[in-house]
């Protein structure tokens, strides 16, 4: 048989979750609102996979205004909270992380 189940099975729990939430500094003294000047409703994410980074392009023109680093091997993927103003991403190393886009 391949498959043997664990004899301790693996422990993680909301206080597991809660200990592995890291809040970055810079993102707590936030404006009130995003800075860049795109159109929030046409804000391109390109996930590089090489060099481990998403680069955030102003959809009407193609060219970035902000470039952040993630961890390895994002997903291609990512998601917008519904004010445009934070983008989640999973890696595949589960990972979830966070940023704001282009403050």
């Amino acid at each position: 048989m391949i498959y043997t189940p664990n004899k301790i099975p693996p422990k993680w729990d909301g206080d597991d979750i809660r200990a592995s939430h890291i809040v970055n500094a810079e993102n707590v003294d936030l404006p009130a609102r995003p800075v860049f000047k795109a159109d929030p409703t046409n804000v391109t994410l390109v996930v590089e996979h090489g060099d481990h980074h998403i680069s955030v392009l102003d959809g009407d023109v193609m060219e970035p205004f902000h470039r952040f680093q993630t961890r390895y091997a994002p997903a291609r993927r990512v998601q917008f909270t519904p004010d445009g103003r934070f983008v989640y991403w999973a890696s595949r190393d589960g990972w979830i992380t966070s940023t704001t886009c282009g403050n």
